[in-house]
């Protein structure tokens, strides 16, 4: 990675009339974009429930699954824009090659579908989300040992 990231830097020290000025801007902008991708990801499955399907199990459910290890984030416009429309993660995960801005669309009756059949849809604040994320992650930092030993 790092090497690519230099080897970007340079070329784009060279191709804009900043230099290095813009060579640093470009840098810190992709950083920031990333982390707001990254809090986004994070976010929407990190605490969610893993599930490990054998070959074999015959009572697999991929849409139980879709909707299952991941979530929506909610909180309208900002959100929307802020997230690029991915924070409706269980619509994406379930219609992959739909656009962003149509999957607002089929929230309605996604939910319908979830609830008809009692298939787990989470939708919550980005602060809750954040929450559910800072709590895992040190519930797996004050196990660490035991986690390990248990593999």
């Amino acid at each position: 990675f790092w090497m690519w990231f230099i080897k970007t830097l340079y070329l784009v020290a060279d191709a804009t009339p900043h230099g290095w000025y813009g060579a640093a801007v470009f840098g810190w902008s992709a950083h920031v974009y990333m982390g707001i991708l990254h809090f986004q990801i994070a976010c929407s499955h990190y605490e969610r429930p893993k599930l490990a399907i054998e070959p074999a199990d015959q009572t697999y459910e991929w849409c139980r699954m879709q909707c299952s290890t991941t979530r929506n984030i909610a909180g309208g416009m900002f959100v929307a824009w802020f997230f690029g429309g991915l924070h409706l993660q269980i619509e994406h995960h379930l219609f992959p090659r739909m656009a962003r801005h149509n999957l607002s669309r089929i929230t309605p009756l996604v939910y319908a579908f979830c609830r008809k059949y009692d298939i787990p849809y989470v939708n919550t604040h980005f602060g809750e989300a954040l929450t559910d994320v800072l709590s895992s992650v040190s519930h797996v930092a004050h196990n660490v040992e035991e986690f390990a030993n248990a593999s």
